[in-house]
């Protein structure tokens, strides 16, 4: 199974819970910052985890335009050449520094809310090769 890292910024952590709870359950081993230790430290965490990622979702919103960790782990992701699965949760998603890099790929749209139709979508998609290396 794949080793999925997701990037979100602070207050759409809800969602992000959403996600990597829906990856857990299909059998991915799934980094959210999250689940991370006191002690920990956290920048070489993420880049070692980002490093070890066959795929990574991206969870853009109003809120992540305003996060700098996003589009860092996001660059991050481009130079590695990992998979970078966008997923759209608001109106602002795309009116961000990110989108541009990512706006080819084929985003999941979860404005509203996740359903389950979009949560298989999220599933499917870290479990499929990825066209745009």
């Amino acid at each position: 199974m794949s080793r999925v890292f997701i990037s979100y910024a602070r207050d759409d952590r809800q969602m992000a819970s959403i996600v990597a709870e829906a990856l857990q359950a299909a059998g991915h081993s799934v980094f959210l910052d999250q689940f991370l230790v006191g002690g920990t430290d956290f920048k070489s965490e993420i880049y070692n985890s980002l490093m070890q990622s066959t795929a990574v979702i991206v969870l853009l919103s109003g809120n992540a335009r305003k996060s700098e960790w996003v589009q860092d782990e996001i660059a991050t992701a481009i130079a590695q050449g990992t998979k970078i699965v966008p997923i759209l949760l608001d109106g602002e998603a795309k009116n961000n520094l990110v989108w541009p890099l990512v706006a080819t790929r084929q985003a999941i749209s979860a404005v509203g809310g996740f359903d389950d139709r979009s949560i298989r979508q999220v599933v499917a998609s870290v479990e499929t090769k990825d066209p745009h290396p």
